[in-house]
């Protein structure tokens, strides 16, 4: 990042699924309908739009910082960063990146906090040059 970069800073409110409810999700079958598929387009498109609203605009390349506020310590925070998926597929749809790859996405850092009156996760978005 040169001097003159600029970050952006997105506050999503409330917790995204961790891998426990993705993984029961994705196990819940046909039969009872897409519940992955829904959970991805309902979390993916309410990110989007806050990092619409915050102004990011397309970057090509991005280096993310993410701190999941929880309002407990119940969670295993492995269990936690699943949430990055949802995360990225958003920075995709907002157009902040073209694709969530390796040229794109150059890399992230997962931080852990407790607050029971504001849980949600903080992003800084970094423009990183494509490699």
């Amino acid at each position: 990042m040169t001097a003159n970069s600029k970050s952006y800073r997105v506050f999503i409110p409330g917790r995204l699924p961790g891998e426990n409810e993705i993984i029961k999700a994705a196990k819940s079958g046909r039969g009872k309908g897409n519940a992955y598929g829904r959970m991805k387009a309902t979390f993916g498109a309410r990110i989007a739009e806050m990092i619409r609203e915050a102004g990011v605009p397309f970057l090509g390349a991005v280096f993310v910082n993410i701190v999941y506020v929880e309002k407990n310590r119940r969670r295993d925070k492995d269990n936690i960063d699943a949430g990055k998926k949802f995360i990225f597929d958003a920075l995709q749809a907002a157009g902040v990146i073209k694709n969530d790859g390796w040229s794109e996405l150059a890399g992230w850092r997962s931080n852990f906090a407790v607050d029971k009156h504001s849980p949600g996760v903080w992003l800084t978005i970094f423009p990183r040059s494509r490699r």
